[in-house]
């Protein structure tokens, strides 16, 4: 009882002398722990990610998304440093927190216990996911995605325009009003209707190429 008391008292690597009491097996814990942290922020913030590079956005908070599971993935990496000169009974608790935390994220996977809980699907997710993406784009002042376009103010279009968009859920009359606005040489009005059409439908052949020809004309 007093060795497993002393080996709970004891670090993987002790970095002034670079000795390892416990031998390998004091790696066991800090090498479970980070792998069940990267595991957890994969099937968290991974997804998140992975959602906002579907959206077809690219906005900085769409952007902020995509990078952060990069991030989060290093940092933790890097942690592993600490984790071994942190005592086994530090790293004992990491670890059961670890479990705990990718248990619980397992179980709310479950079709089930997303029944009981009356929680949404992954499917359903995704797209209030989507949409809170598309709702803080909206939200903020927009700039043209294309280097050399117009640069536009969400705030200085015109109001009719702005509620016309909003409420229009179609990218083919999204393009549409674009290109008549764009006849008009109302180039930020225009723009903005080719932004929404591709925030609707990404792949849009049409407004691409319209956005094109007016990013070529400024």
């Amino acid at each position: 009882m007093l060795q497993a008391a002393l080996e709970l008292d004891s670090a993987a690597l002790e970095l002034n002398s670079m000795n390892m009491p416990m031998g390998a097996s004091g790696f066991i814990l800090p090498l479970t722990a980070t792998a069940i942290t990267l595991l957890v922020i994969r099937q968290g913030v991974g997804a998140a990610g992975v959602m906002a590079s579907k959206s077809g956005n690219t906005d900085r908070f769409t952007k902020f998304l995509q990078v952060l599971p990069t991030v989060l993935y290093s940092l933790t990496v890097a942690a592993l440093y600490f984790k071994v000169q942190a005592p086994q009974a530090v790293m004992l608790h990491w670890t059961a927190t670890a479990v705990f935390t990718m248990s619980f994220q397992q179980a709310l996977r479950s079709p089930t216990v997303q029944s009981f809980v009356t929680l949404p699907s992954k499917e359903v997710m995704g797209q209030k996911l989507l949409k809170a993406i598309a709702d803080i784009t909206e939200a903020v002042p927009k700039q043209d995605i294309v280097a050399g376009g117009p640069v536009y103010d969400l705030a200085q279009l015109p109001h009719d325009i702005v509620k016309r968009v909003s409420e229009t859920g179609n990218s083919d009359v999204l393009t549409i009003m674009g290109a008549q606005l764009s006849a008009q040489n109302r180039f930020p009005e225009a723009m903005y209707c080719f932004d929404k059409a591709l925030l609707l439908q990404s792949n849009h052949v049409r407004a691409h190429y319209s956005k094109g020809q007016v990013c070529s004309i400024n």
